[in-house]
């Protein structure tokens, strides 16, 4: 039985997609897996099943139109069957027999080194807060920003909060005809291709806005008002934390003998 070796590259990281192949002796995939449908907690998850013993276990990246399944097969020993699958055709895009250890550290320490290197970039890729978007650029704790933001009134935390992370509303000219309001809400909708919008559009600032009488309500109250504006994403993708994305199951694991 030969048993292969399996390799794993991380290529780049660019607006929601992470490029990477998986190849084992003369077979390779190549694979692009979409911040929308992440499947990088379950492909943790899947190697701690394999690092487990568990006889059989797979997971699926969602390539948003197409979907490749990864399963770890059996095997005897230290060894398993790796079977790549399109799940659309069925078609087996890559099978090989693999040593259970090499595969499970190729996969889990190229994707910590990827994680680490320049070529992953977090705000292609990470969700962001409006919390701690300030907090990266401050360095305040989480309960320091919001004990800040209670001593603001409504109006100062209003310019604070938009200067962290401007937010502007498109004014259109009164539309005419059902055509004119589908298009603009088309036009508003998508991604800007330039920065100048016909005669008549206007941008205006887009405010948080906070409860009447916010300045004089209870500290509690302020507190949970200000914690809904600090959890708002500010960033348009929603892709897991992937330094963080570490499992101490597998790395002592690894670490036996």
């Amino acid at each position: 039985m030969n048993i292969e070796q399996v390799k794993v590259i991380f290529q780049e990281c660019d607006a929601g997609w992470i490029f990477f192949s998986v190849a084992a002796g003369s077979q390779s995939v190549d694979c692009r897996a979409s911040e929308v449908f992440d499947p990088f907690p379950k492909l943790v998850a899947w190697l701690e099943a394999i690092a487990g013993g568990t006889q059989a276990s797979s997971f699926i990246v969602d390539e948003e139109g197409r979907e490749k399944e990864f399963k770890a097969l059996g095997g005897h020993g230290g060894s398993l069957r790796l079977r790549i699958e399109d799940r659309d055709t069925h078609n087996v895009l890559l099978e090989a027999v693999v040593d259970r250890r090499q595969c499970v550290g190729e996969f889990y320490h190229t994707l910590r080194a990827f994680a680490e290197s320049p070529a992953y970039v977090p705000a292609q890729w990470e969700c962001e807060t409006l919390g701690e978007r300030i907090q990266k650029h401050t360095g305040q704790t989480e309960e320091e920003l919001v004990q800040k933001c209670c001593a603001l009134s409504a109006e100062e935390l209003r310019e604070y909060l938009f200067k962290a992370a401007p937010r502007y509303k498109v004014i259109w000219p009164e539309e005419t005809t059902p055509q004119e309001k589908s298009n603009n809400f088309v036009d508003g909708a998508l991604p800007p291709t330039t920065t100048e919008y016909p005669p008549g559009v206007r941008e205006i600032p887009s405010y948080y806005e906070f409860p009447e009488g916010f300045d004089h309500l209870l500290v509690d109250r302020r507190r949970e008002s200000i914690r809904d504006c600090l959890n708002d994403w500010v960033r348009s993708y929603g892709g897991c934390r992937l330094r963080a994305l570490a499992s101490a199951q597998l790395e002592r694991w690894l670490a036996s003998k």
